[in-house]
């Protein structure tokens, strides 16, 4: 019986799920460490290795909760019943539907950047008042960008020594200023809101957790960090992402009419920080790049963040 490596916890043997859940897999393809496309007699699967059982609980209820026509891709019980499966390591198991011939999208597409934004308000909309038993709590945006910036803030030297210093100079001054100002919002209050009123988040709307399958249909995958905040958490890393690809200031108007007036200066504050910028940083530095990929990144990084400073002095979003 083969083996998979890598992900969470060590070798695991696919006869496990054989004799636990009934699933007979003939064959499989790594999409991740702890991602497989697997292929059984009862069809295609995507079955994941998940280090938190409270999410995963969390999850089965939420997807409970959710109307059929919700444009998302829920868990898929095993043969033997079970929604999840627990290993010997302490890993959790889920089992999903495969979308043959999906794709991600891609936020460089302007069709793909509307219909990301399409899906994920009738996720919203959709999944408002869903209750779950296995609530958990999320860190405030706030606090997992001061994390981010923390970790960025490490790597002046890396900057400096490509000619680059200015750049780093430029994405911490105007964060900083955009965060104190942030801070000043109540956030507190429009969190409880959120609980109170039962609305989810995604958590994680990169362009590849949005897949488009048969007759252009979007779906939104992967709901590891889904949690009851407040909407306007998704919109503000949704815009920032699309930030360094838009033309002209409509698309993002068009989210800020989606949203509460109470909601508007959060967002707007929120496209003044760098976060995606400085979380795709920290990542790339992670994977302990060559010379060449630095420098090449870097000049990129110059681009889009000059890109992303036109926006806020156009749109007159305020940092003084």
């Amino acid at each position: 019986m083969k083996k998979l490596k890598g992900g969470v916890g060590s070798d695991f043997p696919f006869s496990f799920f054989e004799e636990k859940a009934g699933l007979f897999i003939r064959n499989f393809k790594i999409i991740k460490p702890h991602v497989l496309l697997v292929s059984a007699a009862s069809g295609a699967f995507i079955l994941k290795r998940n280090s938190s059982i409270h999410s995963v609980r969390q999850q089965w209820e939420l997807f409970k909760g959710l109307p059929g026509n919700c444009p998302v891709i829920p868990f898929y019980p095993f043969p033997s019943g079970d929604l999840y499966l627990r290993d010997e390591h302490g890993s959790t198991w889920t089992l999903a539907p495969y979308m043959n011939g999906g794709k991600a999208l891609s936020y460089k597409r302007k069709w793909d950047r509307t219909a990301a934004v399409d899906v994920l308000n009738r996720f919203h909309q959709q999944a408002e008042g869903v209750k779950v038993n296995s609530l958990i709590v999320k860190q405030p945006l706030y606090m997992h960008w001061r994390k981010r910036f923390r970790l960025f803030e490490n790597d002046y030297d890396v900057f400096r020594r490509y000619g680059y210093g200015d750049l780093f100079d430029s994405l911490c001054r105007t964060s900083e200023k955009a965060y104190n100002l942030f801070m000043k919002l109540d956030w507190y209050g429009i969190e409880n809101r959120g609980v109170n009123e039962l609305s989810w988040v995604h958590g994680d709307v990169a362009a590849h957790n949005f897949l488009k399958g048969e007759h252009n249909k979007v779906y939104l995958i992967d709901f590891d960090l889904a949690s009851q905040s407040p909407k306007v958490y998704d919109w503000i890393q949704m815009a920032q992402r699309f930030l360094p690809f838009l033309e002209d200031h409509e698309e993002i108007a068009y989210i800020e009419r989606i949203l509460t007036k109470e909601e508007r200066p959060f967002f707007r504050l929120g496209l003044a920080i760098p976060a995606s910028l400085v979380r795709e940083w920290n990542t790339f530095q992670a994977s302990h790049p060559s010379s060449s990929e630095v420098l090449y990144y870097l000049e990129v990084l110059n681009g889009r963040w000059h890109k992303q400073l036109t926006f806020v002095e156009q749109n007159k979003i305020m940092l003084t």
